[in-house]
């Protein structure tokens, strides 16, 4: 899906990915080295210091990161993550989401939570905090926001997906989700029959779910969300139906 990205980012960005989907290995290894170290040093800065496992595993991450945008998941036969950048905003501020979130994700996982626990029975420093502390500060702080980003991300990637393969429905999707027009005015608007306009909208609908789960899928294979979880996010940004990423704050 090499149309996600678009023009809209940085030109100088958009070049360089562009010329990763294109397979250009030059552009593959410009994106590596102009990422991957600053990427593992602000990712390290999210974790506890005394979390020496957690900075392991920033490093392991962002190299599974850098690899799957630039090569794909073949486990998974996935193409390059970087078609999912819809070049809205940095490429940097998009990678460093798709980053955290995987990093929130690994934190919930039983293989971090057996490990603390292992290591909280071990030490005996008084001034070590307990682990329902140390989880705590490595899964609440961060967690809402980087998860909010990366569903808004996703949203706008399902949006898109729908703009291209059923406009009219994403059309009457806005009208009637944001302005209570019910489809039956619609279609007479339109000079479509009613079931035709219910079932356009039930498509975009469908397109906009599937492209959002397929984008957060890519992005953090780890992150079991429901669809609820996603329709949460029109809450935070009340105006992405309509592409507006700005919350309604």
């Amino acid at each position: 899906m090499k149309a996600a990205a678009t023009s809209e980012g940085l030109p100088e960005e958009m070049e360089m990915v562009q010329g990763i989907l294109r397979g250009e290995a030059a552009s593959a290894e410009r994106f590596t080295r102009r990422f991957r170290d600053q990427l593992i040093a602000w990712l390290s800065s999210k974790c506890d210091a005394k979390d020496g496992r957690s900075r392991e595993k920033a490093i392991d991450l962002i190299d599974q990161l850098i690899a799957e945008c630039v090569a794909g998941d073949a486990g998974r036969a996935k193409g390059p993550l970087l078609s999912k950048f819809g070049g809205k905003g940095s490429l940097e501020g998009w990678l460093r989401r798709s980053a955290r979130c995987r990093l929130i994700s690994w934190w919930r996982s039983l293989e971090y939570r057996s490990e603390q626990t292992e290591s909280s029975l071990i030490t005996s420093d008084e001034d070590e905090s307990p682990l329902d502390s140390r989880l705590a500060v490595s899964t609440d702080v961060y967690t809402e926001e980087a998860i909010a980003e990366v569903l808004r991300d996703a949203l706008l990637f399902g949006l898109r997906q729908a703009e291209r393969e059923e406009p009219l429905g994403l059309v009457f999707l806005r009208l009637s989700s944001l302005h209570g027009i019910q489809k039956q005015r619609l279609a007479q608007a339109w000079n479509r029959d009613p079931a035709q306009a219910g079932r356009r909208i039930t498509k975009a609908l469908e397109l906009i779910r599937d492209g959002a789960q397929d984008y957060v899928h890519s992005v953090d294979p780890y992150l079991d969300l429901e669809w609820s979880d996603y329709l949460k996010v029109f809450e935070v940004y009340p105006r992405l139906m309509h592409g507006d990423v700005e919350t309604g704050s």
